[in-house]
């Protein structure tokens, strides 16, 4: 209540900054101010011929888009109560105006890409993605402008000391800014901004080579796991100790000759190859242990030969990597991922999993280019945001015919809420710039422009050079004929046989000339 100048005044408090509704009541009889209003205000009753009043209206965006200040009421007697039942609130936000609204974001795409204004360095042209088109719809539908700026430090936005934020939080924070544009939610940052609804979600993703061919001089161990192998070879030299041992019981009861234990393993290693050498004995016992290594060997052999078929028909490939734990388990394994902010570093920094914090304890920090260079190298992955990856990552690795060489892991890791757009708090416009996306959203418009945005930047990317198409798109499907290089690692096993034999044929060669020399001086 005062003069126009207490209006004026009070309109532009900055405390008020954020009221939508607000009614200033100016009295001409200042004098008569006092008693007058306190005995309206108290009693609600009026003295005859009491001062005359007027009535303004404050509108945020009334005055081509800027903050003005309408006359409602020109004169109205205190004593006419009547006049005050005609004022109307009619602000609603639904038309601003052609407010420019300040907006801070950094580059993201496909959320948001832009340049740097050749008029003016310290504004951005925005360019074609999806935040934009957004933004321009819902500026259209509202009717306001926009000018984009980075934020002074070119950050996301981490806390400081003092309970303020850097980057793009710090921005809003301080109301330097009306809002942003891409920006991940979190418990803290709303402590200090508001947001607007979450449209989007883009996990981390662990990014490798697709699984390359296991080497096939192993190819034929390849059948049986491991374990099994650690039981079928002690074994079978067990089983030719036990065909020895029952024939020499035999022999100490019947007398009947038995057979060397070198001619038993033998016979053990033979059964087991399908070649055994010549046998009899007149045990029972020994003939029942022979009959049950005869028929566990046919049942080996058989499962040996038919996986052997189809290790060999279809290339048998390393194991993919889907999770962190999988990253921990490869031995001589490294990752990296890109610089981290915002809510990605808050994610590694602040989070309790053990198997977290030792992949962040090991991240090696690439940018893009460098980082996938090294996964090309092979024995390294990298971690980023699904969207990075599928836009600038994955178009450019991938073979003649349109396959792609890297392997996405399978387990998503979400990086707090999603994607939205930040406010400054108690920023009038939030309801309406909240309702509109929500019918973005509902009308399919945002998904179909973030696949529309994704297809036209990869119909412009150019592949790169494929050093290694050859090795890690290889495909073996249908019918294969084997080659040479399926069978490498039979003729590895021939050449140690080699080796073992002339081995043994020089032992033998030393030991006879060993023993023809004892003899001689012996008959000398």
């Amino acid at each position: 209540m005062g003069g126009s100048a207490a209006v004026r005044a009070i309109t532009r408090h900055t405390s008020l900054r954020n009221t939508i509704h607000m009614l200033c009541i100016t009295v001409d009889n200042q004098k008569h101010l006092k008693s007058s209003v306190n005995t309206w205000l108290r009693k609600g009753s009026h003295e005859e011929g009491g001062i005359d009043m007027k009535v303004f209206r404050r509108c945020l965006y009334c005055n081509k888009g800027e903050m003005g200040i309408q006359q409602l009421v020109q004169r109205s007697n205190q004593s006419s109560p009547g006049h005050w039942d005609d004022i109307a609130i009619p602000e609603t936000l639904q038309n601003f105006m052609g407010h420019r609204f300040k907006v801070v974001t950094l580059q993201y795409f496909p959320f948001i890409v832009y340049d740097q204004s050749t008029t003016d360095g310290d504004t951005l042209s925005p360019r074609d993605s999806l935040d934009v088109r957004i933004l321009n719809t819902i500026s259209a539908h509202l009717n306001f402008t926009y000018e984009m700026h980075e934020p002074w430090d070119g950050t996301w936005g981490v806390p400081m000391i003092g309970g303020n934020w850097s980057g793009i939080v710090g921005t809003l924070q301080h109301h330097k800014a009306d809002f942003s544009l891409n920006l991940t939610p979190s418990a803290t940052r709303m402590k200090v901004i508001s947001h607007s609804r979450i449209y989007s979600y883009d996990p981390l993703l662990i990014v490798s080579l697709k699984p390359g061919p296991l080497p096939r001089r192993w190819a034929l161990l390849r059948p049986f796991a491991g374990n099994l192998w650690m039981i079928i070879i002690p074994f079978t030299f067990v089983a030719g100790v036990i065909v020895w041992l029952l024939q020499r019981m035999w022999f100490w009861l019947s007398g009947y000759p038995y057979i060397r234990l070198d001619r038993a393993l033998f016979y053990s290693w033979g059964v087991l190859l399908q070649e055994p050498v010549s046998y009899s004995s007149a045990s029972v016992s020994d003939q029942v242990f022979v009959g049950w290594w005869l028929l566990s060997c046919l049942i080996i052999s058989t499962a040996y030969r038919s996986s052997l078929v189809a290790h060999l028909s279809v290339q048998s490939k390393y194991l993919p990597i889907n999770t962190f734990q999988d990253l921990l388990n490869h031995e001589g394994w490294s990752w990296g991922g890109f610089p981290l902010r915002g809510t990605t570093f808050l994610f590694f920094n602040q989070s309790t999993d053990a198997v977290i914090q030792e992949v962040y304890k090991n991240l090696q920090i690439y940018e893009v280019e460098k980082g996938m260079d090294q996964v090309m190298a092979e024995g390294f992955s990298y971690i980023a945001h699904e969207k990075r990856i599928r836009n600038y990552i994955l178009p450019y690795y991938q073979d003649k015919y349109g396959n792609s060489l890297l392997h996405l892991s399978t387990t998503e890791y979400p990086v707090l809420g999603g994607n939205s757009w930040g406010m400054r708090q108690g920023a009038p416009f939030i309801g309406q710039i909240r309702m509109m996306k929500q019918l973005l959203i509902e009308t399919g418009l945002i998904d179909h422009w973030m696949d529309d945005v994704i297809q036209i930047r990869a119909e412009h990317i150019t592949q790169r050079s494929k050093a290694f198409e050859d090795k890690h798109s290889e495909t073996e499907d249908g019918q294969v004929v084997l080659r040479l290089d399926h069978l490498q690692g039979t003729f590895y096993l021939l050449l140690l046989g080699y080796i073992v034999a002339s081995i043994t044929l020089l032992g033998e060669r030393l030991a006879l000339r060993h023993t023809g020399v004892h003899q001689s001086h012996i008959m000398g």
